[in-house]
């Protein structure tokens, strides 16, 4: 087990399908048999159903997919405690640990690269503290109109890796380079690369196929 005492693993869900809400959970519990996190929390406006998961369950109020872009850069980042922050998803996640680096946990902001190359993805994303606390500052909303580049500007990942990114920059914040973050996670540049995770049950459906049977053969063993 790879020990990640500065890091805590998180996850939401925003719906009310109760299913989703347990292969949400599944998903952290599978992340624990390879990762020791300093601690672990899943978000959700619901009552937990048994969770299997070492995780804490902190309750939001339910909201909408635009109020939840602004809640992961405005409301999430205050919980955070530890230097780092690894977001996963219900289709985002490690299932590979064997290809950890110590050097991904060296930069600000660690996800999938876009189909641009630029790095931004936030589906299975290890960001670190000062960057989200700095994320609180930012005057975000989503009463703008996107530009049109095809971008939606109102996704929290997009906002604070696309329209933020330079001033970010300058004030010190660092994104890896493409090419490790290639190896830590794909989406939109598909699979050709050996990467230790993924992020889209519709863009990669294949990687999410091999997610869960790796999670269900977990659970074979862990119970």
């Amino acid at each position: 087990m790879i020990d990640l005492p500065n890091v805590t693993l998180v996850s939401y869900v925003l719906s009310e399908d109760a299913a989703f809400y347990e292969r949400t959970d599944r998903v952290l519990r599978y992340m624990q048999t390879m990762f020791k996190f300093g601690r672990s929390m899943l978000f959700s406006f619901m009552p937990p159903p048994t969770m299997l998961s070492k995780s804490e369950r902190i309750q939001i109020p339910p909201m909408d997919i635009d109020a939840a872009n602004i809640w992961l850069n405005t409301g999430l980042p205050p919980f955070i405690e530890t230097e780092r922050c690894w977001l996963v998803h219900e289709d985002g996640f490690c299932i590979d640990e064997s290809k950890w680096k110590p050097a991904f946990l060296d930069w600000d902001y660690m996800g999938a690269p876009w189909a641009d190359g630029v790095v931004g993805n936030g589906g299975n994303t290890i960001i670190s503290q000062r960057l989200m606390r700095a994320a609180m500052r930012l005057p975000f909303s989503v009463k703008v109109t996107p530009p049109p580049d095809g971008w939606n500007y109102y996704a929290s990942d997009v906002w604070l890796c696309r329209v933020h990114r330079k001033l970010l920059e300058s004030q010190g914040f660092r994104w890896a380079p493409r090419d490790l973050a290639l190896e830590f996670s794909v989406e939109q540049l598909g699979t050709n690369f050996p990467s230790m995770g993924f992020h889209g049950r519709n863009v990669v459906p294949h990687l999410y196929e091999q997610g869960y049977r790796a999670i269900e053969e977990s659970e074979k063993t862990t119970g």
